[in-house]
């Protein structure tokens, strides 16, 4: 071996799950460094030198594999025809044109902006739900030391794209993402997928793309307890109406939940359904259906802010002593209004906080190569007062 090895490209194993073209090689890597190589790393080198090829990984060691642009002499090691069966003459050819071409690309993106970690792409942070989101995210990254960049949407899919658009740019090593809109998220996820980024989806999931992992409240079943709670409330008997959020698919899920329990309840019929995304939208669509249904007894909030809001319809109305409001989400001022406010008798109650905590240390198993669940549903709660 004459001159200098070059260093072009390092691939951190303990920060990034290897694409399926490399993953002969962290296994290797990972046997190198235990002592385990069996003269593994020069049966890998004398393949590569059989094809003729100058690129060949040079050191291995439980961080990174590390390659090297070197002339190799023609006398070195052992002969590959001794060893046919090492990944395989096609397959190491693909990996080898891959080095190549990827030794292009760390080239041009040593002089950037990259980034290692996590990045994360929240829908709000105007509901508190969100913040408990946001926290606990930080939270853990913090004590597990694992760097992770959030971003906003504000319930802007046009930012959100945008955003994901620069953690893949940045070369995030995975993305967490609250999807604005379950479809309209499809093409920046398919995006991150194909640059090697993998994707966890928390709170809402992502519709007709599969993720490495979904994790969020098991909303149908809490729909489901929603109506039980609806249907005991009302003795069985009356008129509800519905606000909901169509274009996330974790509401649809509520909604199809609670419509199917109500089934137990054949005297409760559903007499209106509006969409109230704000909690303004909200109040104009209780205020619509009360105005349109006024013997309606129950309201089902697909979430806190559309809950409340409802309550405020209905107290304007007068309708105090005839209407009960439900919500979905469970955070300090809806459950406060349970406390204190005979309108609200009740919310499921989700856990932001285990959603957050939960995404970030998926996100590093996911880096050290681990795997993990691909849906990882958190059971609700219900809460219907002190």
């Amino acid at each position: 071996m004459t001159g200098a090895p070059q260093i072009l490209l390092a691939h951190h194993l303990k920060t990034q799950k290897l694409p399926a073209f490399l993953r002969d090689h962290e296994k290797l890597a990972r046997q190198c460094a235990a002592g385990e190589d069996d003269g593994k790393t020069s049966m890998i080198e004398t393949h590569q030198r059989k094809l003729g090829q100058n690129f060949t990984p040079i050191v291995y060691t439980s961080k990174s594999i590390l390659y090297s642009s070197i002339s190799l002499e023609e006398d070195a090691g052992r002969s590959a025809e001794q060893h046919p069966d090492v990944l395989g003459g096609t397959l190491m050819k693909s990996i080898t044109r891959t080095l190549l071409a990827s030794t292009t690309l760390a080239l041009m993106t040593a002089t950037g902006a990259m980034a290692d970690g996590i990045g994360a792409s929240l829908l709000t942070q105007q509901h508190p739900f969100y913040i408990e989101i946001n926290n606990a995210m930080e939270a853990e990254a913090d004590a597990r030391g694992v760097p992770l960049e959030v971003s906003i949407a504000n319930q802007d899919l046009s930012k959100q794209l945008a955003d994901v658009e620069d953690f893949i740019v940045k070369g995030v090593d995975v993305l967490v993402i609250s999807p604005v809109d379950s479809q309209g998220a499809l093409p920046a996820i398919m995006k991150a997928k194909a640059a090697g980024i993998e994707v966890i989806t928390v709170d809402v999931p992502a519709e007709g793309v599969d993720v490495t992992s979904y994790i969020g409240t098991d909303n149908y079943a809490g729909g489901v307890r929603a109506a039980e709670l609806m249907g005991e409330r009302l003795g069985g008997e009356g008129k509800v109406a519905i606000i909901d959020y169509p274009t996330v698919q974790s509401v649809v899920a509520r909604i199809d939940g609670f419509k199917k329990g109500l089934e137990e309840f054949p005297g409760i019929e559903i007499v209106a359904q509006q969409t109230g995304i704000t909690r303004a939208e909200a109040l104009a669509a209780a205020q619509n259906m009360l105005q349109a249904n006024p013997d309606i007894s129950g309201i089902f909030g697909f979430g806190d802010d559309a809950a409340l809001a409802a309550a405020v319809a209905v107290k304007s109305a007068g309708l105090s002593e005839q209407v009960q409001v439900i919500g979905f989400d469970g955070m300090e001022e809806a459950r406060n209004a349970v406390d204190s406010d005979p309108v609200m008798v009740g919310v499921i109650q989700q856990f932001p906080d285990q959603m957050g905590k939960m995404a970030v240390d998926t996100a590093i198993a996911i880096m050290n190569g681990e795997e993990v669940p691909a849906e990882q549903p958190i059971v609700p709660g219900v809460y219907t007062g002190k």
